[in-house]
């Protein structure tokens, strides 16, 4: 809460001062300045493009390799084409000799994170070496993905070093982790476009989090938990001595704790504010997407809990809610925060700037975001 009102503060002193007026500065510019001043530039390649520098601010964690691309053309293995052993990915796979040989896989990760690994493999007695990590893989006489565990990788250059059982084989990687939130302008970003005071504030909110301090709008959604898609140790019930449930019936625990996993649709990006409408006893726990961790403590009785707010893309999303004994859950609701260029700026203090922010006025805010600091 500091570095906000920190911000705020700066903010309104950066944008009350009289500066002269210079070209426009294009969001290509504010794309490659935010990512060199916020230290992020490790998962940059040598000669980054627009979309490099997309992809850090763009926060997706899902990376796919292809083994024939980024293999050192010294090892003793050879990329085969044949479908002998099952389809797969790209334009081959890495085929191993009689004997065990080390294949040395090089890629640029993007972005740090705790990496879900998978690999496409043939033949079990793989011995990888990353970073830190030695680990195994086994993989069987067809081409297959195979769970490689998760570890925590740092941004910029790996190696993967993959002992081969004799006539092994290697097809891919494929790196997941969840997804970060996307630091972008409203309309995303258009290298080319000049930068405006909107774009400004939408991504400073962004980069230090402070989406859930925008106000709520008038948007307002609720999924009913007895729709959810699965319900492990909990049923729907139509009891009414603990609350009127809002659409007839509700999901509760037995004696045991339950798990309840319910999908929804968005009609639009925004921040929504999301609350439980949930009972007690004891504290309700979820996670949101994968990446977004929940939980409230409920009433004896049915009642709107709030859990937070989080930014969410149209589209499809997925609550996994653990419910406590006896404990149950009526419905999610969530609700649209206004998400206009205003509301970003009066949330910034930058609300009585100009369309387009002068030089000056991006240095400064550039130097109190890198002070601030944010992880990526």
């Amino acid at each position: 809460m500091l570095r906000i009102h920190v911000f705020i503060f700066m903010a309104v002193l950066i944008v009350g001062q009289a500066l002269p007026a210079a070209a426009a500065t294009s969001q290509r510019q504010w794309m490659q300045s935010l990512v060199e001043a916020l230290g992020w530039s490790y998962g940059l390649p040598d000669e980054p493009t627009d979309e490099d520098y997309r992809t850090i601010l763009q926060g997706d964690r899902s990376f796919h390799f292809e083994a024939e691309d980024i293999f050192n053309t010294e090892d003793v293995v050879a990329v085969s084409n044949l479908q002998n052993f099952g389809p797969f990915s790209g334009r081959g796979w890495l085929a191993g000799i009689s004997t065990p040989t080390t294949v040395h896989l090089q890629f640029l990760l993007p972005l740090a994170g705790n990496y879900r690994l998978q690999a496409g493999l043939i033949n079990a007695g793989h011995q990888f070496i990353l970073d830190d990590y030695h680990f195994t893989g086994d993989g069987t006489r067809r081409l297959e993905l195979v769970e490689l565990g998760e570890y925590a990788l740092p941004a910029g250059p790996q190696l993967l070093e993959d002992l081969m059982p004799p006539n092994g084989g290697i097809d891919d990687l494929i790196l997941t982790a969840p997804p970060l939130t996307p630091i972008r302008p409203l309309a995303g970003w258009d290298p080319q476009a000049a930068l405006t005071m909107d774009d400004l504030a939408v991504t400073a909110i962004r980069l230090l989090g402070m989406e859930p301090f925008l106000p709520p709008g008038n948007l307002d959604l609720t999924v009913e938990a007895e729709q959810a898609s699965s319900l492990d140790g909990a049923r729907p019930t139509d009891q009414r001595f603990l609350g009127p449930p809002s659409a007839g019936s509700w999901v509760r625990a037995g004696a045991e704790p339950a798990r309840v996993s319910i999908d929804f649709d968005l009609p639009r990006s925004a921040v929504y504010h999301l609350s439980l409408r949930a009972v007690g006893p004891g504290r309700l726990t979820g996670i949101l997407d994968q990446r977004e961790e929940l939980a409230c403590s409920a009433d004896p009785f049915l009642s709107d809990q709030p859990v937070g707010s989080f930014y969410l893309a149209a589209g499809s999303h997925h609550l996994e809610l653990l419910l406590p004994p006896r404990g149950g859950i009526d419905a999610v609701k969530l609700r649209a925060a206004v998400t206009d260029g205003a509301a970003y700026r009066r949330l910034a203090g930058l609300a009585g700037a100009g369309n387009e922010p002068t030089s000056g006025q991006i240095d400064r805010l550039l130097r109190l975001l890198a002070a601030i600091g944010s992880d990526r």
